[in-house]
Formats: C-alpha cells, sequence, structure tokens
C-alpha cells in the first residue's frame, strides 16, 4: 500500500493543502514558506503511521487525510474544545465504506483522572515512573512524557479492561491492518544537520 495524496483543511486555522504524492519517481519534495506547515503536516503523518496520536490533539485544523493508492482513505477530523482537540479516525474503504470510528487517546479522548492510576501504570511498564499528576520519567530512555503519551508508548502492554477505565477505545483491526503495511520513519531537521556534520568530518579524513 502506498500513499497517493495528503489533504488537510484549516491547518492553524487558516491553510488548505493537497500534497499529491509522486507515484513514478516516489521521491516528492514538499516547498513553500515558512510557517505554512510543512514540517507538522510530516509530524502529522508519522504520528498517525507510529501510533503517537496526540500531535493531532495540540495542532489547530479540522480534517486530515490520507489517500492510499486503492483510492480508500483515513480521515482525522477534530472537534475544539477549549484549548485542546477531540479527535476521531476514520476509515472509508475502497468500495466507499465506512468502517466504525476510533477515538485515538490524546488530552482531550483521554479521562483526565487518568493520572490517578500511577501506581498501576508503574506497576504495567517497568521503567516508568510518576514525577507528577501528568509527567512521567521513563528510565529506559530518560524521556519524560505526559500521560497521553505513556498511554501511546505503552497500549499494547495495557490490559482490555484497564484501557476502558482510563477511557481508551480498542484500536480497530483496519488501523492495526493498515499501520502494520505502512513503514514510515520522520528524520528531524536537527538530525540531517548532524548526518551532515559526520559527513564533513569524514570527507576532511
Amino acid at each position: 500500500m502506498r500513499i497517493l495524496k495528503i489533504t488537510i483543511n484549516k491547518l492553524f486555522g487558516t491553510f488548505d493543502h493537497v500534497i499529491q504524492l509522486n507515484q513514478t519517481e516516489r521521491l516528492t519534495i514538499i516547498t513553500g514558506p515558512n510557517g505554512h506547515g510543512k514540517t507538522i503536516i510530516l509530524k502529522m503523518i508519522h504520528g498517525l503511521f507510529k501510533k503517537k496520536y496526540s500531535i493531532f490533539g495540540t495542532i489547530p485544523f479540522t480534517e486530515f487525510k490520507v489517500v492510499f493508492d486503492d483510492f480508500s482513505f483515513i480521515t482525522v477530523i477534530t472537534e475544539r474544545e477549549s484549548e485542546q482537540n477531540k479527535v476521531k479516525l476514520l476509515y472509508t474503504d475502497s468500495k466507499g465504506k465506512v468502517e466504525a470510528a476510533y477515538y485515538p487517546p490524546t488530552p482531550r479522548n483521554g479521562k483526565p483522572r487518568s493520572y490517578g492510576y500511577s501506581r498501576v501504570l508503574e506497576q504495567l511498564v517497568e521503567g516508568l515512573i510518576a514525577m507528577g499528576p501528568n509527567q512521567w520519567r521513563y528510565m529506559q530512555t530518560g524521556e519524560i512524557l505526559n500521560t497521553v503519551e505513556v498511554l501511546e508508548r505503552f497500549s499494547d502492554i495495557i490490559p482490555a479492561e484497564f484501557r476502558k477505565e482510563l477511557g481508551i477505545h480498542e484500536q480497530p483491526k483496519w488501523l492495526t491492518s493498515i499501520i502494520n503495511m505502512m513503514d514510515v520513519t520522520l528524520v528531524e531537521a536537527d538530525r540531517l544537520y548532524d548526518i551532515a556534520i559526520d559527513r564533513n568530518s569524514y570527507d576532511k579524513k
């Protein structure tokens, strides 16, 4: 499965973008003025296929759509609530059938009281330590995570009954199937800078 097209409406409340991916050469270059959302769109693609859905809860937009080469597509829809987005994922197959909606864990989709289960989460995830009501340190990597990021990262090992208590909807089979078929990697700009430095150092030897 390949991505055919990406569209986003009202990014930052202003911009509508349509990105058609080059299916022949399999190389697409995205250009545009600074501040129009090029990097954010790449992070949204990465977030969708790497189960890092919290990215959608922090960015103002109304609809984000990924169309595949069989003309099926995933639509991410947001409803603005206070300072965060409530997020819903929909899948429409190549015949136009719409699957049941999925509400991933985001700052608005999860229950605010979920941080009260800190001891249980610490027992479930080795190396996870609660630092505050919505802050965790994962000792294996040294990362500081919020509750939503913890639920995203370790959803596979959190028991179904516990996910239900936290207000987390079970990931549907259609989404799991698509994620397993897609190989998405995001290379941050600072990583490209590091690679350039390493290459220059090597060339001088």
